[in-house]
């Protein structure tokens, strides 16, 4: 499906464009049609946000940081070797730990991200069944009244 609209002179039609064909639809009224936009757009929305998950990863990338600027600074200070390379452990051993705490929590969202994408999905597919079942019951009961 690549679009959908409206109609602007009948509040029952709608049509969906594809890149081979438009369906022109009409519902019994225009409530029903609403329900129907209401539900292309929750279909398009659960499209995108699947395409938009498959996209996002975490980057592994090696930061390294430097401590030659505070080991210059605290040559100058005239402090002995062995306090210089217990501080530059320091540095490092904390900027390992944030990378881990933020890794975490980026794989915390995604996690979030997943299972919020999921419940959408799970009521977007809901919400479609629901509608064709709707139409189809009122197919029948049309089809059943032009019998009858």
């Amino acid at each position: 499906m690549s679009a959908f609209r409206e109609s602007k002179s009948d509040d029952r039609r709608f049509y969906i464009f594809s890149p081979t064909k438009t369906l022109h639809l009409k519902t019994d009224s225009k409530d029903d049609r609403v329900a129907w936009i209401e539900a292309l757009i929750l279909a398009r929305s659960v499209y995108s946000l699947r395409s938009l998950s498959g996209r996002v990863t975490f980057v592994q990338c090696d930061v390294s940081i430097s401590t030659a600027r505070l080991r210059d600074r605290m040559h100058q200070e005239g402090l002995n070797e062995n306090l210089i390379q217990d501080c530059e452990q320091i540095v490092l051993s904390e900027f390992s730990s944030y990378r881990k705490q933020l890794k975490r929590r980026y794989e915390d969202y995604l996690s979030l991200f997943g299972s919020c994408r999921h419940n959408f999905e799970v009521r977007a597919a809901a919400y479609v069944l629901c509608m064709c079942s709707r139409l189809c019951t009122k197919v029948t009961s049309s089809r059943n009244h032009l019998n009858g």
